[in-house]
């Protein structure tokens, strides 16, 4: 496009890993936006080494990672967790998709940064929520699935139940928190101030259920 895409100008910190964060950021670059994806120099992000594979790259990582640029550092760290945090306070917007809690072990909690920058939109994705007794359960997506009844209604009949052939739980969880983030820096326009912005799996899962998950 010869005009400026709608995000140019938007640094996003991305912190995420496996599908549905990195969806949501790669959308967010796909708009124009500056993404730096970080990842932990104790073994990176994991789907480098999931196939299919073009020689020695894998598609998976590519085709959520491209228009990105990547470095790695260790989080745990004094050096690391300052630099992280000087990156952070440099963006527009920060997501990440860890386990409730990680963040503010790496100093990177969501209230000492908007302390320091109101603007700063911080966004997560997790499996199943920051609260409740299953905030701390890795989430996956045909688990989320299964449990919002999207596999209920999926299959030959009653008893022979599939799950849908695409991680397509993952995906939609990456579309709202792009949506979302989007929203939010409308948002910020009017009122100078950054949002929180969070999903989980399960959230996006009874989403899209629709209708049917009236059932």
């Amino acid at each position: 496009m010869s005009s400026p895409l709608p995000l140019d100008g938007i640094t996003v910190l991305d912190l995420t890993r496996a599908l549905a964060g990195p969806y949501a950021t790669a959308l967010l670059a796909d708009m124009g936006a500056t993404i730096t994806k970080v990842e932990s120099m104790k073994g990176g992000d994991s789907t480098r080494g999931w196939p299919p594979f073009e020689n020695e790259h894998s598609l998976y990582f590519d085709s959520v990672n491209r228009g990105k640029s990547s470095i790695a550092l260790d989080f745990y760290t004094p050096e690391g967790k300052a630099l992280l945090r000087r990156m952070a306070l440099a963006s527009d917007v920060i997501i990440e998709n860890f386990r409730p809690g990680v963040m503010a072990e790496m100093g990177l909690d969501a209230a000492g940064l908007r302390a320091e920058k109101p603007g700063l939109i911080i966004s997560s994705v997790s499996g199943f929520g920051s609260t409740g007794p299953l905030s701390q359960a890795a989430g996956l997506d045909q688990v989320a699935q299964a449990m919002s009844g999207i596999m209920s209604v999926t299959g030959k009949n009653a008893s022979e139940l599939y799950r849908v052939g695409i991680p397509i739980i993952d995906i939609y969880a990456g579309v709202f928190t792009a949506f979302g983030i989007a929203a939010a820096l409308v948002g910020r326009q009017r009122t100078g101030s950054g949002l929180e912005v969070s999903t989980s799996l399960l959230e996006a899962a009874i989403a899209i259920s629709a209708f049917q998950g009236q059932r």
